[in-house]
């Protein structure tokens, strides 16, 4: 890798190569190589690699996913998809792969294959939060808020101390314009996590909402005296 950022490629690929000869079994060899003959612009070495990767660990699901992977960036969505479906075969229960699944499918604007697998990711385990925070995500992209909402309350059902389910709705009434439901998902954040930067970040956009600047700015200090960094990445 210090070979690869100081520019000495040849090195680089030499050093991968040698790996390989030593631990043929070792995936993420494959993958560093892979990415440094797409660096070069080799891209059938890469290809012919990450195919070889699915037969050394058969069982696995990470170089299935790999060549899905490169074949979405390589603009070759069919391709990707069956290797995509290969990886989800090989790990049934790994939310990730529906997610990136998901995604997939999002950007290639099959939306209801997109909802299907995040419906598929919400029944792995009821108790996950995650899956349901992603399918909201997904609905209120396409608008149906109604959808989001309900996916968000069944996230916060599924575990009630994650406070990004918390956050979510509160930013959804927000949007919704929805004063009163927003008040109250606020004052669960703050009884949940009463020391995070997201209490005093939510409640400054609901006096955003009511067209109280001067408190909004005060709560705004708040979040940021609690985290510096709050307000960069959420707002």
């Amino acid at each position: 890798r210090i070979a690869i950022r100081e520019g000495h490629l040849d090195q680089a690929q030499t050093g991968l190569i040698d790996v390989l000869s030593l631990d043929p079994k070792r995936l993420g060899t494959y993958y560093e190589l892979a990415q440094l003959y797409r660096l070069r612009k080799n891209e059938k070495s890469a290809e012919a690699l990450l195919i070889k990767a699915t037969t050394v660990v058969p069982t696995s699901a990470s170089p299935e996913w790999a060549l899905a992977q490169y074949y979405a960036a390589t603009k070759r969505p069919m391709e990707a998809e069956v290797h995509y479906q290969k990886a989800q075969s090989l790990a049934p229960k790994n939310k990730a792969i529906y997610f990136a699944l998901a995604d997939f499918y999002l950007k290639n604007r099959q939306t209801k294959k997109a909802q299907s697998k995040l419906l598929a990711a919400t029944s792995i385990n009821p108790k996950d939060p995650y899956p349901f925070i992603m399918l909201g995500d997904f609905y209120l992209l396409m608008g149906k808020k109604t959808d989001a909402e309900s996916a968000y309350q069944k996230a916060k059902t599924a575990d009630t101390n994650v406070l990004l389910s918390q956050a979510k709705l509160a930013d959804l009434y927000l949007l919704m314009g929805e004063k009163k439901k927003a008040e109250g998902q606020i004052e669960e954040i703050y009884s949940t996590s009463p020391n995070d930067p997201a209490g005093p970040f939510f409640k400054g956009r609901l006096f955003l909402l009511t067209h109280n600047g001067k408190e909004a700015l005060e709560q705004f200090i708040q979040a940021v005296k609690r985290d510096p960094q709050y307000l960069d990445v959420h707002y």
